[in-house]
């Protein structure tokens, strides 16, 4: 096999985007992108140059839908630990992931998070509601955060002893032998817990929603900023941003126009890509 190289992980992904997006059209599911994949199309009408991966996010009744129907002829499978299927397949995410079967293969080295081979993926987060006071908004996030840690930490669970190889560092071996160990003291699934957390405010009656407890506060967003919906160059297509798409941005990245250092542009390098 060979690896890929960063802008082939890119078409790759796009190539899923694609697929996903015309499903979503066909089956009036509504959709942006979402986070860095979102600054990429506003700043850069396309990827963020250091950067190789793909978000959506959508609000949960849609999302609910896609993850239900989502189906495709071009290779790529819909995984959810919500479905059935992903409770088989042991899904280790909180939200769900559109794969490539059959073109690649990613080497999630210490970190797998599903019991089956699959290649390059985009993430598909779901939107839901927050409550309007900030204090409660931001225990809310805080709570989510938790159990989405403990989730990583049961993750682990999924990953062989032998693969204690695969750290770089002593440091990085280490830490796997005691997040390892973690995994099997915890005795819950709490999958469980974070779609109770996630569930609790209805995003359809709430004015405030989250796609990720990733950004903290900052993704306490008026719902107003995701009630409509336009097409946005991405590369060589166009797919669809919210139409609050500055407010966004701004709450996330503050002056999302200005490049960072270049010792900043972070690249997201957990994983090893793979043509079959």
């Amino acid at each position: 096999m060979r690896e890929m190289t960063t802008k082939e992980v890119q078409q790759v992904s796009l190539d899923i985007l694609k697929n996903v997006h015309e499903f979503c059209v066909k089956n009036g599911i509504r959709y942006s992108l979402s986070g860095g994949t979102l600054l990429g199309a506003i700043r850069h009408n396309g990827f963020i140059p250091w950067d190789d991966d793909i978000d959506i996010q959508l609000p949960r009744p849609d999302y609910d839908k896609l993850v239900q129907t989502y189906t495709s002829n071009k290779g790529y499978k819909m995984f959810c630990h919500d479905t059935k299927e992903g409770k088989e397949k042991n899904v280790m995410f909180s939200h769900a992931r559109v794969c490539d079967m059959t073109r690649t293969m990613v080497d999630t080295g210490i970190r797998p998070w599903v019991s089956e081979e699959v290649g390059v993926w985009i993430d598909i987060l779901p939107c839901d509601g927050l409550p309007s006071d900030s204090q409660k908004a931001y225990k809310h996030i805080k709570k989510s955060q938790k159990a989405l840690h403990k989730a990583y930490w049961y993750g682990v669970r999924l990953s062989s002893w032998t693969n204690i190889k695969k750290g770089r560092t002593l440091v990085e071996k280490i830490k796997f032998g005691i997040k390892k160990i973690g995994s099997l003291l915890i005795r819950h699934d709490p999958f469980i817990e974070i779609r109770h957390i996630r569930r609790m405010y209805d995003y359809n009656v709430s004015e405030y929603f989250f796609a990720t407890p990733h950004y903290g506060i900052r993704e306490w967003q008026p719902k107003k900023n995701m009630e409509s919906f336009e097409l946005h160059k991405f590369e060589d297509a166009e797919f669809y941003v919210m139409s609050g798409y500055d407010a966004n941005l701004k709450s996330l990245f503050g002056d999302y126009m200005k490049l960072p250092p270049e010792n900043e542009r972070e690249t997201h390098n957990f994983n090893k890509y793979y043509w079959k």
